[in-house]
């Protein structure tokens, strides 16, 4: 993804690239795993192969949020660190899943979060 102030978002619909600022919009009543990655990250692209899977369950949504293009979700979800992963209810909790850099012990906790729904593969 170019540095243009845009995010990658998978649902129903497909792929689409969105605006930054219209994360918060997509997210509103679905049930969305947002992952914030940095391309300097090394670990961010284990995550993304492992969680982009995620978009294979009906009802979530998943979007990938570069932190150099999007300051501003940056400062709005507090991300410190990258990868960092929420997941928004479809009632709008939010949930913070701490991520360990076990990778596995990470994506286990995800599909525990997500519930039953999780039924997909890690590579």
């Amino acid at each position: 993804m170019e540095n243009r102030g845009e995010f990658l978002f998978l649902d129903d619909a497909g792929i689409q690239e969105l605006k930054c600022e219209l994360l918060t919009e997509v997210m509103e009543g679905q049930q969305t795993v947002a992952l914030f990655i940095s391309p300097s990250c090394g670990p961010c692209a284990e995550y993304l192969a492992d969680v982009a899977n995620i978009g294979d369950i009906p009802g979530t949504n998943f979007a990938v949020i570069d932190i150099d293009a999007c300051q501003s979700l940056v400062e709005t979800y507090h991300i410190d660190i990258t990868p960092t992963i929420i997941i928004q209810s479809a009632t709008g909790d939010q949930t913070r899943l701490p991520i360990t850099g076990e990778l596995s012990q990470d994506i286990q906790a995800l599909k525990n979060l997500l519930g039953d729904s999780a039924q997909w593969q890690t590579q």
